[in-house]
């Protein structure tokens, strides 16, 4: 796999992207025998393109730098290169503004000629053996092509200079895409992983006339053969059409270029089935064996799970004001944004619901109570309660620390990577209530799902359960996991 962000000779310091270059030693002494050059972007972390087109912009004029001191000529008039993005922005920006036909415009597309020529010079001085000169000894008057017969490597390395210089790499416009997107209604890790995978691409391919069907299966392929399942490249591609089609509306790319991303295949590929624990393997992720035992955290945490049938997001985002009395009847009340569905704004969540707590239950959740004030919270969650606060990443998830507890101590009791994991809690407790002849409608309620919808448990099924299965039916039937699961 690719790396995600080629962010080689970059370095991110106080939230700002500085270039890095360590100086060769036989030119130290022109640059006060220093050992590194650091030099700041003065551009954000959420800037990286912008900061990886300044890094090689920097990159390209330390190089011929370095070989005319190499090479004994002057060098001291060398400080950046001429023909710069920035430059080349300034010019668009003024093409869109001029009027037609007025002399500014003549003058505007004069300097831009020169700025493509000039810039065409300058790669190839930078990249081709002997530069220039080489080439007018040739007969070839396209500059391109004469360096292209020449060296087809060098002529690739010019290509990619001038998309540089011209800020238009396939990663040009992320920034602009991302913030054209309906932000508001995806979460912020949502947003990461999408730019993630722009980013991904793009620093593979970065020059956009080499982008054509056959790189693009290259690459489907690739992704074939990483994922399990077929629907991740399925979604992968459909970014990156939604992506170039932005970039044909921006003018980026030319538009009797058809989408490369567009008309694909893909291989179907049968995903793996999450399978419910049986009681055995429950026992042994409740009690461990030589292997592994589960601290009391962890091991709370898989008893709930049995017991309840709750989601991991569900279980991690349970807070001592969530314990609260209803009908007589103390409950677990999951509310809006602990559930699946609380994604997304506007959404209604599919699992809002109250759990009545059994004499198991209590006894956990008692436990809970009188510890999560001796554990370590997250900074942003002292004093908030939660009952499995074990850390939080850059989107605020808690899931992932308590997932990947989960996930680290089941392997090594043996069980499988893929196919037994923490959501089985929910199919193991649901297939027994089903076994035990409880309705369909009454396991929805219990566990907040709708059986083959799409439609909020919040809009129909729990909301006209409420009086026709009452919270102390509901108890009784979770009563029963209590006596399924006996070793808890």
């Amino acid at each position: 796999m690719p790396k995600v962000i080629d962010t080689h000779h970059l370095k991110l310091l106080h939230n700002t992207w500085f270039i890095r270059v360590q100086i060769p030693t036989d030119v130290r002494s022109f640059f006060g025998n220093q050992y590194e050059i650091v030099q700041t972007t003065k551009l954000k972390s959420s800037q990286v393109e912008d900061a990886k087109l300044l890094r090689d912009q920097f990159l390209a004029s330390f190089k011929l730098r370095v070989r005319r001191m190499r090479n004994g000529e002057d060098h001291t008039h060398i400080n950046d290169l001429e023909f710069t993005p920035e430059y080349w922005s300034k010019l668009q920006r003024e093409d869109q503004i001029l009027p037609e036909d007025s002399e500014e415009r003549r003058g505007l597309e004069e300097m831009q000629m020169n700025f493509h020529l000039g810039a065409v010079e300058e790669a190839i001085d930078l990249h081709l053996e002997g530069g220039m000169a080489r080439l007018n000894k040739g007969i070839n008057p396209n500059k391109l092509n004469a360096v292209r017969e020449i060296d087809e490597v060098a002529y690739q390395k010019v290509i990619k200079h001038l998309s540089i210089v011209k800020g238009e790499t396939f990663g040009s416009l992320i920034d602009q895409y991302m913030a054209t997107r309906a932000v508001t209604r995806t979460t912020l890790k949502y947003q990461a992983d999408m730019r993630k995978q722009l980013v991904q691409f793009a620093d593979k391919y970065s020059v956009i006339e080499s982008i054509n069907k056959a790189v693009v299966n290259d690459w489907k392929e690739e992704m074939e053969r990483y994922f399990d399942g077929s629907s991740t490249v399925s979604k992968r591609l459909g970014l990156l059409r939604g992506y170039w089609d932005y970039l044909l509306l921006t003018g980026l790319v030319d538009e009797s270029k058809p989408n490369p991303f567009a008309g694909h295949k893909i291989t179907k590929k049968i995903a793996h089935k999450r399978e419910m624990f049986t009681l055995d393997e429950a026992k042994l992720l409740v009690r461990g064996n030589e292997d592994a035992v589960p601290n009391e955290l962890l091991a709370d945490f898989i008893k709930l799970g049995f017991l309840t049938g709750c989601r991991v997001i569900e279980l991690t985002s349970i807070k001592e004001s969530n314990i609260i009395p209803y009908e007589n009847i103390t409950v677990i009340d999951i509310t809006e944004g602990m559930t699946k569905g609380s994604a997304k704004a506007g959404a209604v969540a599919s699992g809002i619901r109250k759990i009545p707590l059994t004499n198991k239950m209590e006894e956990i959740i008692d436990r809970l109570l009188s510890n999560w004030q001796q554990r370590k919270c997250h900074p942003d969650n002292v004093g908030k309660g939660y009952l499995f606060d074990t850390g939080m990443n850059q989107y605020g998830d808690m899931t992932r620390a308590m997932s990947g507890r989960f996930s680290k101590y089941k392997e090594k009791l043996g069980f499988a990577k893929k196919t037994k994991v923490a959501h089985g809690f929910r199919h193991t407790a649901n297939s027994y209530l089903m076994k035990e002849g409880v309705s369909a409608v009454n396991r929805q309620s219990l566990f907040g799902w709708v059986e083959d919808s799409s439609t909020s448990m919040a809009d129909t099924v729990y909301a006209n359960q409420e009086f026709a299965y009452p919270m102390s039916a509901r108890k009784e039937h979770l009563e029963i996991l209590c006596d399924k699961f006996w070793f808890i």
